[in-house]
Formats: structure tokens, sequence, C-alpha cells
């Protein structure tokens, strides 16, 4: 199976191997501490981010989220520009709260 012909979420092992694909420890920190806020909404951040909240995609999030190991002994991670998107839609979250809350404290 070649990187193009992988199940949707699981990289090939080519890519798998790939460091540079992948998101940092760091970023992953940074993402669960702003995920952890019980305000977001989840199966929206994750519509956002592949244009569908299914259970399949949720299941996905989850397993990325927290780097589950699949049964090919794979793990299932973000790479750097689904991390790349991630931080945006959550960025842009906070401006549309951000500019919200500003417009109630004029009226």
């Amino acid at each position: 199976m070649g990187e193009t012909d992988a199940p949707a979420g699981q990289a090939s092992h080519q890519h798998r191997d790939n460091h540079e694909d992948k998101a940092t420890e760091g970023d992953y920190e940074r993402l669960r501490g702003i995920l952890n806020n019980p305000i977001i909404n989840h199966a929206g951040v994750i519509e956002q981010l592949w244009g569908t909240k299914d259970a399949t995609k949720r299941s996905l999030f989850r397993k990325k989220l927290g780097k589950e190991t699949n049964d090919d002994g794979g793990v299932y991670e973000f790479d750097k520009e689904e991390m790349a998107k991630l931080f945006s839609i959550l960025d842009n979250l906070k401006n549309a709260m951000s500019s919200s809350l500003d417009r109630g404290k004029q009226a």
C-alpha cells in the first residue's frame, strides 16, 4: 500500500517515518491545553478541520490527539499541516469570541 493508498487518517510506513511531516510534542501539549477547556466544541473543530463531524472523524481525532497506537503498531498522529489548521481554527475562534465580548461591553 503506497502513501496515497493508506486508509484515511493512517499514514503509510514511509510517511510515518518522515519526522519532518509530524507535529512536535510541544504542539500536542499546546493543543491539548487549549482543547481541555470545556467551552471548546470539539465536534465543531473537527468539522472545520475535515469537513465533517461524523463518529468516524471524531474517533480519529481522539486517536490522533492521544497519539494512540493502531492495529499495525503505527501511531495515529497529526501532521504539521493538520496541526497548523487546528491552531488557525482555534485562533479564529478566540478572535471571534473576543470580538463578541468586546461588542457586548460597548452595548
